[in-house]
């Protein structure tokens, strides 16, 4: 059970930064219903 760290930085790439985004969208959205 090896996992290489290529795939990880592919899940951080593709996973983190399009949920960071969508949560900076979230946030701005959030301080123009304020």
């Amino acid at each position: 059970m090896h996992t290489p760290h290529i795939d990880l930085n592919k899940l951080c790439k593709f996973g983190l930064e399009p949920l960071l985004s969508r949560l900076k969208f979230l946030l701005v959205l959030n301080k123009q219903f304020l």
